[in-house]
């Protein structure tokens, strides 16, 4: 029910039945991956966080909990954490030889996240080496900028 009244818009009625339905069965790895899902995308990250993490304790196998929580990570600029949870559903996905499309879209997107990693930490070098050859005024001034652009 909360699932149909989520995809119909209504999240606010979605919200209360996976409250109550989780309430009735509190170790229901799917009913608190949907919560997620649906708090993830209005914005109540804490929230998503916190189901997606009741999720995986409970079904510490699922593909798509480990990718949307991966998804949710990066949100959160915890990049380490994104990698682990995207190889795990890498590995369990193809494992059970389901979903290879999801198993592709993942690889892609790990190759892109490996290559914005390497870019910030030039640019987290230079910017060290700046401060030791400069005074840290022209420094802050620098990251100044770059956050702007950013």
């Amino acid at each position: 029910m909360a699932n149909l009244l989520d995809e119909m818009g209504k999240s606010d009625l979605a919200i209360v039945h996976y409250e109550k339905s989780l309430s009735l069965n509190p170790t229901y790895a799917a009913g608190f991956h949907n919560y997620a899902v649906t708090a993830h995308r209005n914005g109540n990250l804490k929230l998503a966080r916190k189901c997606y993490i009741k999720s995986l304790e409970f079904d510490n196998s699922s593909s798509l909990t480990h990718r949307n929580y991966g998804l949710l990570l990066l949100k959160f600029d915890q990049i380490s954490e994104v990698f682990y949870h995207f190889n795990f559903a890498i590995d369990v996905a193809q494992q059970f030889e389901k979903d290879l499309e999801m198993v592709d879209s993942l690889q892609k997107l790990k190759v892109q996240l490996c290559q914005a990693n390497s870019v910030l930490i030039f640019f987290y070098l230079f910017f060290f080496c700046l401060s030791l050859l400069c005074n840290m005024t022209l420094l802050y001034a620098v990251l100044f900028l770059f956050y702007i652009f950013l």
